[in-house]
Order: structure tokens, then C-alpha cells, then sequence
């Protein structure tokens, strides 16, 4: 049986994820891309060789020494820039993972539910605030090795995919500086910080937390 969530707009692949998990009912939910890179089959494998554990949450690595890829070279490479850049953003060793962006992961149904349920992220970056999450409840992301082809009608696009990837890591990173506020009673949810300070030419700028502002999200000030 399966059942089909659907939405008029199209909001992203982390909130298309975000649905279905708000409706999963079994104890284990899968996520994969739609393109079938990797097959369902091989949960099957997964479950052959690994003992896995209601603690942990399992990503498929296409990194992972045993895995088995099927992909062009310049997939490889921008996959390889990738995760160096997010090696030299987030240098926690529980941010170590190599290959975040594989879509096939699997999520003991509570562990889910909890993650899920307060990304924010709602675009085909929403990985890397779940990793974040993730560490942050001190929850073990195990790697395992996965069969990947690539398919060449894949709506993909590299160039314009990468540039935004990488100011999604930065966003991410942003996120993690610690805000300090007394009153527990504070509307957290209702704010957030976004960058005060705009950049109209081809040359990097250097920021500091003094550039950053605080702004209600309803009232957009």
C-alpha cells in the first residue's frame, strides 16, 4: 500500500520530505530521490548485511569505500568540492560526513518525526540542517555504502545547483551561532537573522556578527 501526499505549489524537495514524513506511520522511514538513483532494493542489502538500530539514522554514502557508482567524472568532482567545503565550514567531527546530499537515508519513525518536523530548510539543502539537528541531539549518523547511477535526464542543474548549495552551507553555519536570550518566555520561532549588509560587486566581503539583524518574521522588521 502507499499513499500519495500531495500540495498545489511547489515548495521543495526538504518540505516535500517534511509532508511525507508528517504522515509515515511505520517504525522505519525511507527517503530517496525520485530519479531511483539508488533502488529500493537496496534496503534489502542493508538489512542482509547491517544490524541496524532504533538509535541511529543510516545515510547512504556514495563515498563509502564498498559503494558501487555509476556517474561522470564531473559529478565526482563537484560532489568532492562539496564536501570539502563543508569539511572547512563546519569543522565538528560529528559534521564529518562525507556525503550528505545522497538522498537515500533511513530514520527510525520517532527520531524522524522530531527532526523533520522543525526543519526549516524546505529546498533540496534541507540535509544539512537535519546533520545539524541531528548532532545536536547527540543522535549517531552512521554511513553505508549504496549502488548510484546517474541518470542524464536528471533536472539538475550543476552550475546553478552548486552556487546555491554553497550559500546554503553558509546560511547553515550562520544558523549555528549561539543566541543568548533571558526571557524563556521569548517568541523564538517568530524571529530570525539574516545577513545586514548587501555585496553588488564580483569581489568577496568579509562579514562579522555585527552585520547580522534580527527580524520578525510576520511583521518582516
Amino acid at each position: 500500500k502507499y499513499k500519495l501526499v500531495s500540495y498545489k505549489k511547489n515548495m521543495g524537495k526538504g518540505y516535500a520530505l517534511k509532508m511525507g514524513v508528517k504522515e509515515a506511520k511505520k517504525d522505519w522511514l525511507l527517503t530517496l530521490d525520485a530519479d531511483l538513483s539508488v533502488k529500493l532494493t537496496q534496503i534489502n542489502n542493508w538489512l542482509k548485511i547491517y544490524k541496524l538500530k532504533y538509535n541511529n539514522v543510516y545515510f547512504g554514502s556514495r563515498n563509502h569505500p564498498k559503494s558501487i557508482l555509476e556517474a561522470k567524472l564531473y559529478r565526482k568532482v563537484i560532489g568532492i568540492i562539496l564536501n570539502t567545503l563543508l569539511k572547512i565550514v563546519f569543522k565538528k567531527k560529528e559534521y564529518q560526513i562525507k556525503d550528505t546530499q545522497c538522498g537515500f537515508k533511513l530514520y527510525p519513525k520517532k527520531i524522524a518525526k522530531k527532526i523533520f518536523k522543525n526543519i526549516f530548510t524546505l529546498n533540496f539543502a534541507h540535509d544539512i540542517e537535519i546533520l545539524i539537528k541531528l548532532s545536536k541531539q547527540k543522535i549517531n549518523v552512521i554511513e553505508l555504502p549504496v549502488e548510484w547511477k546517474h541518470y542524464s535526464e536528471s533536472k539538475v542543474n550543476i552550475i546553478t545547483n552548486t552556487s546555491r548549495f554553497n550559500n546554503e552551507i553558509l546560511k547553515q553555519r550562520i544558523g549555528c551561532i549561539p543566541i543568548h536570550i533571558n526571557d524563556s518566555d521569548f517568541p523564538i520561532d517568530e524571529y530570525s537573522i539574516e545577513l545586514d549588509i548587501k555585496n553588488d560587486t564580483d569581489n568577496t566581503i568579509l562579514v562579522t556578527t555585527k552585520d547580522f539583524k534580527i527580524k520578525n518574521i510576520s511583521s518582516d522588521k
